[in-house]
């Protein structure tokens, strides 16, 4: 199965949004996160929606979720005091659920989406075994690499 992780606990501090959390900030009549969460909801490969959400907003984002009847957020949980903590949190909550053969994309809500499926060609170069992370491999850093990182 794929699961997906949304990351969306930041309040919004360089955006200067004082009144509510960047994710709930209404655009077009609805809250912004309800953008992302519809296109995962709607992606005929993701199985199930996990988010992480500012403690104080994880009631409303519940509303929001029952009035848009978004079937696939399974867990909401209460974010940590750094992205990396409430990242963390979000993967702990899936543990439990979660097989080793299932793929876990981890999103941040505020990234906007110009495909009508987020996340395919992750998923694309998965099912043919080339996914990013087994791609990406450290690079030896060249001599003069070195003696440039040390001037």
């Amino acid at each position: 199965m794929v699961k997906v992780l949304i990351f969306a606990g930041g309040t919004g501090r360089r955006m200067n949004a004082r009144t509510k959390p960047k994710q709930f900030l209404m655009m077009h009549g609805r809250p912004i996160i309800l953008y992302t969460l519809e296109k995962f909801e709607r992606h005929p490969d993701i199985g199930e929606i996990v988010i992480v959400c500012l403690e104080g907003w994880i009631d409303r984002l519940w509303d929001y979720i029952h009035q848009y009847m978004l079937k696939k957020v399974t867990i909401i949980v209460p974010g940590g005091p750094t992205g990396h903590d409430s990242i963390y949190n979000g993967l702990v909550a899936m543990e439990q659920t979660t097989d080793p053969r299932d793929i876990v994309l981890i999103h941040d809500h505020a990234r906007a989406h110009h495909d009508e499926h987020p996340g395919r060609q992750e998923l694309r170069q998965r099912h043919h075994g080339r996914s990013r992370a087994r791609e990406r491999r450290p690079q030896p850093r060249r001599r003069h690499d070195r003696q440039r990182a040390a001037a």
